[in-house]
């Protein structure tokens, strides 16, 4: 054991009273102890293999068929699994080739729906035009009417205007005004 005079200072443990002595003691007991109880079992073991090879012998012809039963079975199991490793390869190859045509059309779908925007678009603004050239054309024909009626009335008004004129300068006027008459208008 150290010296307290020693251990001051820098070493405290060793004044709270320290056991490190004790516990290294009791470690080196237990290894003993076992190191006992291993050797008691290896001749406890000897003596009894003796008395029973016969036993031992018939199990290590079970253990043999068990254990070829059990190759068996891992062979077996090492077929199912490389065949479940290929299927799952060919599938993983399905799989990505689906990805890719889902991509493919989902692409294309894509492009379908801008056109079909666009071409919705050109629509709309045909119709636009439309109602518009439609709107021009009936302004047009109401401009178109009203154009005949201020003809028709011009006409009136110079046949009315043309005949009074003339009935005062010509004695013939009512055969000029029947004649203006049955004239067809223009």
């Amino acid at each position: 054991m150290q010296d307290k005079g020693k251990t001051k200072g820098k070493h405290k443990r060793g004044e709270r009273g320290s056991v490190e002595e004790d516990q290294q003691g009791s470690k080196r007991a237990n290894m003993a102890d076992a190191e006992l109880q291993i050797t008691s079992k290896v001749n406890n073991d000897e003596g009894l293999y003796g008395a029973n090879e016969q036993e031992t012998a018939s199990k290590g012809s079970a253990e043999e068929t068990n254990l070829l039963e059990l190759k068996e079975m891992l062979v077996d199991i090492q077929i199912t699994v490389s065949n479940i490793l290929r299927e799952n390869s060919k599938l993983a190859n399905e799989v990505a080739e689906l990805r890719n045509a889902f991509l493919q059309q989902k692409g294309e779908l894509t492009n379908i729906k801008t056109a079909l925007a666009k071409c919705q678009k050109q629509q709309d603004d045909l119709e636009i035009q439309l109602a518009a050239a439609r709107k021009k054309n009936n302004d047009q024909e109401a401009e178109i009417a009203e154009l005949y009626d201020l003809q028709d009335a011009l006409e009136q008004y110079t046949r009315k205007t043309h005949s009074k004129s003339t009935e005062s300068r010509n004695p013939r006027t009512p055969q000029l005004r029947r004649l203006s008459l049955s004239s067809p208008r223009l």
